[in-house]
C-alpha cells in the first residue's frame, strides 16, 4: 500500500504545500506541490480544520517518516486506547471501533495543540536495568554511560519519548537545576 513520505508542510498565501514523495518511487526526488484539497479546507474551514485533516492522514498511514510536530504530536497519544494499530482496516469489530473519525480527529488534533505547548526543560533517559544514562544514538543502537553530566540532554519530555527505545526498563528523568551537560575541555 502506498504512502506519502512528508518532508514539510508550508502554508503560504492561503495555500498548502507538502513537499514529498511516494513510497515506492525509487530514486526519489521530493519535490513541493500544492495541495488542492487541504488549501480548499484551510480557505473554507480554518486552520484548525486543515491541522486536524494533516493529523489524520498521519494517524491513517497516508502521511509518514516526517520530523515534524504533527508527527510527533502522535507519541503522545495512548494508541490502544484510540485503536492506532487498527485504523485503515477494513475488517473491524463494531466492539474495536469505539471512536467516530470526528472523535479520533478532536483527540488528535488535542493531542496536537498539547505537544506544541509542551513545557520545555531538560531531560535525559534513563535504563533503571543498568542503572545508566544514553549518551549517544546511532543508527541501530544507542551507547550508555553512568554519569548524568555526560548523557544525551533533550529540550522536552516529549523529544526524549521520541527517541526512547521501545523496551522495557528505560524512562525519561527530569534533570534538576543543578546538573548541567559539562562540555569537554580541547
Amino acid at each position: 500500500m502506498s504512502y506519502e513520505i512528508v518532508k514539510g508542510i508550508k502554508f503560504k498565501d492561503n495555500q498548502v504545500w507538502i513537499k514529498s514523495d511516494s513510497n515506492n518511487v525509487s530514486p526519489r526526488h521530493y519535490t513541493w506541490w500544492h495541495c488542492t484539497s487541504l488549501t480548499k479546507i484551510l480557505q473554507e474551514k480554518g486552520r484548525e480544520a486543515v491541522d486536524k485533516e494533516i493529523l489524520y492522514e498521519y494517524f491513517n498511514g497516508n502521511f509518514a517518516q516526517s520530523n515534524n510536530n504533527y508527527h510527533k504530536s502522535l507519541v503522545l497519544l495512548d494508541r490502544d486506547e484510540y485503536n492506532y494499530n487498527t485504523v485503515g482496516i477494513d475488517i473491524i469489530t463494531k466492539e474495536q471501533k469505539k471512536y467516530t473519525e470526528n472523535d479520533v480527529k478532536n483527540l488528535l488534533y488535542h493531542n496536537y495543540i498539547k505537544f506544541k505547548n509542551r513545557e520545555f526543560a531538560d531531560h535525559v533517559i534513563h535504563s533503571t536495568k543498568h542503572d545508566a544514562y544514553i549518551y549517544k544514538f546511532s543508527r541501530n543502537k544507542w551507547y550508555m554511560i553512568r554519569d548524568i553530566n555526560a548523557a544525551k540532554v533533550f529540550r522536552s519530555k516529549e523529544d526524549a519519548m521520541w527517541k526512547l527505545p521501545m523496551k522495557d526498563g528505560y524512562t525519561v528523568v527530569k534533570i534538576n537545576k543543578g546538573v548541567c551537560k559539562i562540555k569537554k575541555e580541547k
